[in-house]
């Protein structure tokens, strides 16, 4: 679950950057090296927290089901970030319709 949070705030944070100030914050190259360790951290979560915590593992997980997990996953994480941007469009939509006289200028 952190993992996912991190990943998500960075790619974000990335993007947000990029279109406030034009430029990126790290290279791209670093970009996709931290992705994909995160993308990797995320698939053998399980696996890590049990090797940290000295558990022994009850149910092996097939590898193909976590990878659809990721997937669904990062797929969640796209169309809920698009559905809360149609959202915020029509909140300045209306904004701007409601009180449209303060907003020219």
């Amino acid at each position: 679950m952190w993992y996912g949070l991190l990943l998500y705030g960075f790619i974000l944070g990335n993007i947000a950057y990029y279109f406030n100030k034009g430029t990126m914050l790290v290279s791209v190259n670093a970009i996709v090296v931290v992705t994909c360790v995160l993308l990797i951290l995320i698939l053998f979560n399980e696996t890590l927290t049990k090797l940290v915590t000295k558990k022994k593992q009850e149910t092996k997980i097939p590898m193909v089901e976590k990878i659809f997990e990721l997937i669904e996953m990062l797929l969640s994480f796209a169309s809920n970030t698009i559905s809360f941007l149609r959202l915020a469009a029509f909140a300045i939509n209306h904004a701007r319709f409601v009180y449209g006289d303060l907003f020219i200028g």
